[in-house]
């Protein structure tokens, strides 16, 4: 996976630009599209802690789907 910090990297459903990397995180910058839709993923290696800027999006996590207003944040477990 590409992680230039700095570059803006484009896919199907929007836009995703690596601000900082380090060796223990990484923070990036997603934006979703209107509509558009991450495929479901399982890390085995790292945990994820999301945090709404703008928009309200439904996060799936296992079996639940939740919708998340601005300043909320999801805590995305390894696995």
């Amino acid at each position: 996976m590409n992680n230039e910090v700095g570059v803006v990297y484009e896919r199907p459903w929007g836009t995703y630009q690596t601000q900082v990397l380090a060796e223990c995180y990484q923070v990036k910058v997603l934006t979703v599209n209107p509509g558009g839709k991450l495929s479901l993923q399982r890390h085995f290696k790292r945990a994820e802690h999301w945090v709404v800027v703008r928009g309200e999006p439904i996060i799936t996590i296992d079996d639940d789907r939740k919708r998340y207003t601005v300043d909320q944040s999801v805590y995305i477990p390894v696995g």
